[in-house]
């Protein structure tokens, strides 16, 4: 895989990534809203801990995938992954360790979802603006 392959990679990664941040976001946001509502439209899946637990999962690791390389092979800020860090430290703290479905824990999923999403767009144009990665031609 030649470089400028490997760099449309990380922006798909990057991209993936701050949806799928988003979209844990959102979920954290609007479930104790809409948990009532859930099982009238055939829909209760969503409020599962399986659900929570992939959309977790998913966060983490489009940003393993994307935020790790960048920093490690191109534009060597660290302020993705400082951001990376305390968005899913957040998360995996209060995953396991707040009352579930108290507006703590909520409101802090959210927040850290926020965060994930944050440092992909930042590492997104962190990478894009990269010297680095312009020389190699894209």
């Amino acid at each position: 895989m030649s470089r400028s392959e490997t760099i449309t990679e990380g922006n798909r990664l990057d991209r993936l990534g701050a949806a799928a941040s988003l979209a844990c976001a959102v979920h954290c946001a609007a479930m104790p809203l809409l948990a009532g509502l859930l099982p009238l439209v055939g829909m209760s899946f969503l409020a599962s801990e399986q659900a929570e637990w992939l959309l977790v999962s998913l966060s983490l690791g489009f940003g393993s995938l994307s935020l790790a390389p960048s920093y490690a092979r191109k534009h060597r800020r660290w302020r993705p992954l400082l951001l990376f860090t305390f968005g899913a430290s957040l998360i995996i703290v209060v995953r396991l360790s707040a009352e579930e479905g108290s507006r703590l824990e909520a409101s802090a999923m959210a927040l850290g979802a926020l965060l994930i999403a944050c440092a992909h767009l930042i590492n997104r144009r962190l990478c894009r603006s990269c010297a680095a990665c312009h020389s190699a031609g894209e």
